[in-house]
């Protein structure tokens, strides 16, 4: 039987037939729905860094660069993965031992991310009320979303990625042209 085990669950998403789970015990599992087992997991971090500013409260005993908080897994295998100090890990693929990059914008803990359609770009919305994105065929910054009063709780793209919708916590209803903000 394996599951997480210390904390609490924070992440959840699918594709391909997986499922995939991120918490504050240091892991992110990988699920076969098919089969109703575990088919791989990935260490989040071995260090051991407190957040830079702020994070989400926790009853875990890791340190906040190893609890994640939000999880994308794209068709094609790869996985991003943010942490409670505000990082977000990317591995091109599951099977990999360590990250390909560390994403490091953000000042706070990341709450939610997208892929746009066309997969050309990652949105990742943080609690310091900015969402960031990035282009996927090098990870750079693309451009810096900076018009919301809260943290960021949700995000999407239009079907043609060229729009995207973001809702935060002071109850913020942005869209945004992407063609002209990055």
């Amino acid at each position: 039987m394996s599951s997480h085990h210390d904390g609490e669950l924070w992440g959840l998403t699918s594709a391909n037939g997986k499922v995939v789970t991120s918490a504050d015990d240091n892991q992110v599992i990988i699920w076969d729905v098919e089969n109703k087992k575990k088919s791989s997991s990935v260490i989040v971090s071995n260090e051991k860094k407190q957040s830079r500013k702020g994070r989400a409260s926790t009853l875990s005993h890791m340190a906040a660069s190893q609890c994640s908080r939000a999880v994308i897994y794209k068709d094609d295998g790869c996985l991003v993965v943010a942490a409670n100090d505000g990082r977000v890990h990317i591995w091109d693929n599951i099977s990999a031992s360590a990250p390909c990059k560390t994403l490091e914008d953000s000042a706070e803990w990341i709450q939610t991310m997208a892929f746009s359609p066309d997969g050309s770009m990652l949105a990742v919305g943080s609690h310091d009320n900015n969402i960031y994105i990035y282009n996927t065929s090098d990870w750079s910054l693309k451009g810096k979303l900076d018009k919301h009063t809260s943290y960021i709780i949700a995000l999407d793209f239009c079907a043609q990625s060229k729009y995207m919708r973001s809702n935060c916590g002071g109850y913020e209803l942005l869209f945004w042209d992407l063609e002209k903000m990055c």
